[in-house]
């Protein structure tokens, strides 16, 4: 599973307690004697429920052998005020007589478009890393873009983009300094290379250490 159909999916599950909240909405608005004086508490009630429920699925999961997290809480809650937001925005019934009511309303219109670009952009920001990686095909990692080093992991150690060493003739304009520590299998992975390098019969790299005694290092 790569890195984008992870936040894909954590996005859909977002989704999922969107219309979760915008069921609570309804079904409250066919209780007999649930009746507000103003629409806007329907929905109200609508994201409580929707937190209720969120929490009680990390309790369950952290019982079931899965991890509950506060984290996916978090990401419950912002695709239920999106939905709700967005349909706020829709609600020909819905009044805003109150005191706060029109700086409110503002807010709510604003807020809904905002909530949906923030669920999807893991999901949106990983696409173009993806597209861009293989745009710079067949160059496996560049140091100096951003982009590319989202997909190094480093264990047990320090990565750094720096300027090369004087005595290193490089051509790049940043290298990177890795600096491993002690510990259990220390160092630099690359994730979710291309599968397909058939069409490649050499790999090429430069290494410089600032060491002076022999380094052992295993590819």
């Amino acid at each position: 599973k790569t890195r984008f159909w992870f936040e894909l999916f954590t996005a859909g599950h977002t989704l999922v307690f969107g219309l979760c909240a915008l069921s609570f909405v309804r079904l409250s608005l066919l209780v007999p004697g649930a009746r507000f004086k103003y629409r806007l508490k329907y929905y109200v009630v609508a994201l409580i429920l929707s937190a209720f429920v969120g929490a009680v699925t990390e309790i369950i999961q952290s019982y079931v052998g899965r991890d509950g997290e506060l984290a996916d809480l978090y990401r419950d809650m912002l695709g239920a005020a999106a939905f709700l937001f967005v349909a706020m925005t829709f609600d020909q019934k819905l009044t805003w007589v109150f005191r706060t009511g029109r700086w409110l309303r503002h807010v709510v219109w604003a807020l809904g478009p905002v909530l949906i670009i923030v669920i999807f952009w893991p999901a949106m920001k990983w696409g173009g890393a993806y597209l861009y990686r293989d745009r710079q095909m067949p160059a496996l990692l560049q140091f100096d873009s951003t982009v590319m080093r989202l997909f190094t992991r480093v264990a047990n150690g320090r990565l750094e983009v720096v300027d090369p060493p004087s005595a290193w003739s490089s051509e790049a304009g940043k290298v990177a300094l890795l600096t491993l520590y002690p510990g259990f299998y220390p160092g630099l992975t690359m994730r979710e290379l291309s599968p397909d390098w058939s069409l490649y019969k050499e790999i090429q790299f430069s290494l410089f250490s600032l060491r002076t005694d022999t380094l052992t290092l295993e590819f």
